[in-house]
């Protein structure tokens, strides 16, 4: 049986001070293509019904959150998957991991942490972020090089549009779902999280 993991973020990558304190990495994993097929049959129905064309996505931050994203949430409920996430506070950063995250965005640096603490054999892993060939040559080269000296797994690894993949939107939901927690102050912050439910199997804060 294939395993089949997409990542998305939330937060941006940067590492000044103005940047945001929290990034999140954030896997939604399925673990049967039958199931991943439906399951994105269903989100691009979704959209569909909505009255959105093709290059409309859903996305955490940007669309309508009441009105569409705990709907959306309670559509996918029904099908089976798991999301993972893991956490980096920048506050916590040395002076040489700073210079380190200067060579690759923060976002892949997570991503590798969040891939070797799920430790799957030969998953089919698709990443936000179709942002040329230099940018995913480099991260292609890290993410495999980490994962091998870690002898954590032998993965291929897509990186694709957003706009073109529906599981990477339901990613991009989950990891806003989880970051609400950390950045919002509200008694509301976790009404997403809640939605999820048992879904949200793990959340690993780095270091």
């Amino acid at each position: 049986m294939a395993d089949y993991i997409y990542v998305d973020d939330s937060g941006d990558s940067g590492l000044k001070e103005t940047s945001s304190r929290y990034l999140f990495a954030v896997a939604v994993v399925v673990r049967d293509e039958k199931i991943k097929n439906e399951l994105s049959d269903a989100i691009y129905s979704f959209r569909k019904n909505l009255g959105w064309n093709d290059g409309d996505e859903l996305k955490f931050n940007k669309t309508n959150r009441k009105k569409y994203i705990k709907q959306f949430i309670k559509g996918v409920s029904c099908f089976d998957f798991e999301i993972y996430a893991a956490v980096l506070d920048k506050e916590r950063l040395n002076l040489a991991e700073k210079r380190e995250l200067s060579s690759i965005k923060p976002f892949i640096f997570l991503t590798s942490f969040l891939l070797s603490k799920l430790k799957m054999s030969e998953p089919d892993v698709y990443i936000d972020g179709a942002y040329g060939p230099k940018y995913v040559k480099q991260s292609r080269t890290y993410l495999r090089r980490q994962l091998k000296e870690q002898k954590i797994m032998n993965c291929s690894f897509r990186f694709v549009d957003s706009r073109k993949n529906d599981l990477i939107q339901l990613a991009d939901i989950a990891a806003g779902s989880i970051a609400r927690l950390y950045t919002d102050t509200s008694r509301t912050s976790d009404d997403y999280v809640k939605m999820f439910g048992d879904k949200i199997k793990k959340v690993y804060v780095w270091r």
